[in-house]
């Protein structure tokens, strides 16, 4: 019961030290949130550490991303697992989950459905997206369009209409 209520009063005196930074939209260590708009901090601010969620929202993310639903608008930097991972824009790190989504993402994506706009890195699950696939798909299906890398799966697409090979199975490649 004492590492409980030590464990709490860490987690109270963290989030409220940048109190004043968060109304002023600056970086904060913890958040904390049920859904965005019951959180500790605004979905304006950028959380530099960790980030415990149900549902959680906010402008940039640095660091671990743990919970239900993990959205960030902007640059996420780091780990993030839960259910579903979206980030609008950049992603560098590693996002495992169900549904993972990223605009650009460098790094791996691990799960049952993984999308990014532009990928520059891995991508492993059963069912793999990218517009432009710059090193490795790896699941049951993969789908790319502007392919530059591998595919590796039991169907592989490569949507782009100039496309020798549009569709391959086990191992599609390109250069």
């Amino acid at each position: 019961m004492k590492q409980v209520l030590l464990l709490c009063a860490a987690a109270v005196i963290l989030t409220t030290v940048g109190l004043p930074d968060a109304m002023a939209g600056k970086r904060q260590g913890l958040q904390v949130s049920l859904v965005p708009s019951v959180q500790v901090f605004s979905e304006s601010s950028e959380v530099s550490g960790v980030r415990i969620n149900i549902i959680g929202s906010n402008l940039s993310m640095r660091g671990a991303d743990l919970g239900l639903v993990n959205l960030t608008d902007q640059v996420f930097i780091g780990a993030g697992f839960g259910i579903a991972n979206s980030v609008k824009t950049d992603a560098l790190g590693l996002q495992v989950g169900g549904y993972n989504y990223a605009g650009t993402m460098r790094g791996v994506q691990c799960g049952a459905y993984n999308k990014a706009l532009t990928l520059n890195g891995v991508q492993i699950g059963l069912v793999n997206h990218s517009v432009e696939n710059n090193l490795l798909q790896a699941g049951l299906v993969n789908v790319a369009n502007n392919r530059e890398g591998w595919q590796i799966g039991v169907m592989n697409f490569n949507t782009d209409v100039n496309a020798t090979l549009p569709g391959m199975i086990f191992v599609n490649g390109s250069f």
